[in-house]
């Protein structure tokens, strides 16, 4: 059994930002990981960027199965994911950013296509 440790909220955001930058790490977020919730995605959001396959995985979690039902896949057409994305994620309120210190949107999806996008390198 491997018992993860997390900083506060604000410590680990900052973590979560430097290898997902991407992503939000809000409130929420750190309470389901304070509860331990059990996917291993939730443990290597602050220690390592997402494949594009864990990203689509994630998002999944992150939006529901409802929502996320007919979404394009990353690895097909990522424009399409990051289209379908934006239809998902305009319909969310913007919560608190601790490692930002403003009120952003869950995603971040202009560095979500820096990342993984087709003119990225794809050394993962």
């Amino acid at each position: 059994m491997s018992i993860e440790v997390l900083d506060d909220l604000v410590g680990e955001a900052e973590e979560v930002n430097g290898h997902n930058p991407w992503l939000n790490y809000t409130l929420q977020l750190h309470r389901m990981r304070e509860m331990g919730i059990p996917h291993r995605l939730f443990d290597l959001l602050d220690e390592r960027p997402f494949t594009r396959s864990e990203l689509r995985e994630f998002c999944f979690l992150l939006f529901g199965a409802g929502t996320f039902d007919g979404v394009n896949d990353p690895e097909v057409d990522f424009n399409g994911f990051l289209k379908d994305l934006n239809d998902i994620v305009s319909k969310e309120k913007q919560q608190w950013d601790p490692a930002k210190k403003k009120v952003k949107p869950i995603l971040n999806l202009k560095e979500m296509n820096r990342i993984y996008g087709d003119s990225a390198c794809s050394i993962m």
